[in-house]
């Protein structure tokens, strides 16, 4: 229960406290196979702002994981990468999803991943997100990745 009020919080409050900074998203068509990249660019002029990092996941109904793994590498502006491993949650303990239903039967998943991010350098970022499902194939419409710029009052 406490997973869902967060996300409905950070939601309300995004739209209150943060700009939209970037977005973009690949779409697939046959879903994400699993030696494929999801590739951002994002130039960064401003490291005295926070930032809020979010991945945007689009699945349907038959999607069936309750999270969706993923990993990221990120290269700095000196040509450095940086790894982590993300742990989404897609669906609470009863399998009931935590994001949003359209009419096209899809489910839209907006999840914070970095609260109050400061990129340490100014520069050209490259952040590579590649899925870690058991599967070959992850089952999703598409991967977006997303950033707004300012301070998170959660």
């Amino acid at each position: 229960m406490r997973i869902i009020l967060f996300f409905i919080f950070t939601l309300l409050f995004i739209s209150c406290e943060s700009d939209l900074f970037y977005q973009n998203s690949v779409t697939y068509k046959q879903g994400w196979n699993e030696d494929s990249a999801s590739v951002f660019d994002i130039h960064i002029a401003d490291v005295a702002s926070p930032y809020q990092l979010f991945v945007d996941i689009r699945h349907n109904k038959d999607y069936p994981y309750q999270n969706f793994w993923c990993f990221l590498e990120t290269q700095i502006p000196d040509k450095s990468l940086h790894i982590d491993t993300l742990a989404l949650y897609l669906a609470n303990n009863e399998g009931k999803w935590l994001g949003n239903t359209s009419t096209n039967n899809l489910i839209a998943h907006h999840i914070l991943f970095e609260k109050d991010f400061f990129f340490k350098d100014t520069g050209d970022y490259r952040f590579y997100f590649k899925h870690g499902l058991r599967d070959s194939l992850a089952p999703v419409e598409s991967f977006g990745f997303s950033i707004t710029k300012g301070k998170l009052d959660i």
